[in-house]
């Protein structure tokens, strides 16, 4: 019998620090605190092992999380470019507060 088998994708989801928007991404990164938001740097608090770690994002640059909320990574707009792709559109992920 043939093993039978679907192709899937780990769901990233990805937007830009546009210099107006730092409150809306700390909120939207489930383990983020907002640290200051002075319009060409974005400072979060995430967390991290053994303390939380301080990211600096300035403005232009993608803010990736995982499936589940967390902050993956922050790059600039090459870096991006060079390893990400947006995909079709894809079935709503689950809830994780659900």
């Amino acid at each position: 019998m043939a093993l039978s088998t679907v192709p899937v994708v780990h769901r990233i989801d990805a937007t830009v620090y546009d210099g107006t928007n730092g409150a809306e991404i700390a909120e939207w990164l489930e383990d983020a605190e907002l640290v200051s938001d002075d319009g060409t740097e974005l400072v979060i608090r995430t967390s991290g092992w053994p303390e939380p770690v301080e990211r600096r994002i300035p403005a232009g640059w993608h803010v990736l999380r995982h499936w589940c909320g967390i902050y993956k990574e922050s790059l600039e707009p090459a870096q991006f470019a060079g390893i990400w792709r947006e995909a079709p559109e894809l079935a709503a992920a689950p809830d994780p507060s659900a």
